[in-house]
């Protein structure tokens, strides 16, 4: 009735890739953006992993930019720049190449570019041998992976896992009120003093 009961519709929906480990994660995302010629922008938090983006694309002969509404097809970005940019990504496929330890700041960003919009499709390219992974047991399902035969060049995705993570990153932010700012994940999460 008038709409007052009706679910408000999410305004990003999340896909996590996860591969076994990082090389392999970096190789699937150029490998996606070689097959399609779309807009797309590829979010990172860290300098350390925007670095391992970037190599991997000039090693892939795939342009890119730093800005948004530029000629290439491919804007690479970090979140602290993008999360200060008068302008959004509207129009770009929004593939992330790793997710922060803190679901504030991750939570932050999501809203601030999907501002507006409805079930926009967001994807995140995670490894298992990442920090934050590891932190919630990705030992365990590495060793399923392996036993149910999946390959180094194979993913797997599972809104279980993808809950795992958030509530991985829910504990951390728990922790930590005041966080540190960091050049990697690693290093993030041993600045801030993070322990499971």
């Amino acid at each position: 009735m008038f709409g007052l009961f009706s679910k408000k519709q999410p305004a990003y929906i999340i896909r996590d890739i996860i591969w076994k480990s990082s090389a392999k994660k970096i190789q699937a995302l150029t490998t996606e953006l070689s097959a399609h010629a779309t807009k797309t922008i590829i979010i990172t938090y860290f300098p350390d992993t925007q670095r391992d983006v970037e190599q991997a694309l000039q090693m892939s002969g795939i342009a890119y930019s730093h800005e948004i509404n530029s000629p290439e097809n491919v804007v690479v970005a970090s979140a602290a720049v993008l999360s200060k940019s008068s302008r959004n990504p509207v129009g770009y496929r929004i593939l992330f190449a790793e997710h922060h330890p803190s679901f504030k700041k991750e939570e932050a960003l999501l809203q601030r570019i999907t501002d507006g919009g409805t079930n926009i499709p967001v994807t995140f390219y995670v490894a298992m041998d990442e920090p934050l992974m590891q932190l919630f047991g990705s030992d365990r399902i590495m060793s399923v992976m392996e036993k149910m035969g999946f390959q180094e060049d194979e993913s797997i995705e599972h809104t279980m896992i993808s809950t795992s993570i958030q509530r991985a990153q829910q504990k951390i932010d728990e922790q930590q009120a005041f966080p540190l700012e960091a050049s990697s994940a690693a290093s993030w999460l041993q600045l801030n003093n993070i322990r499971f």
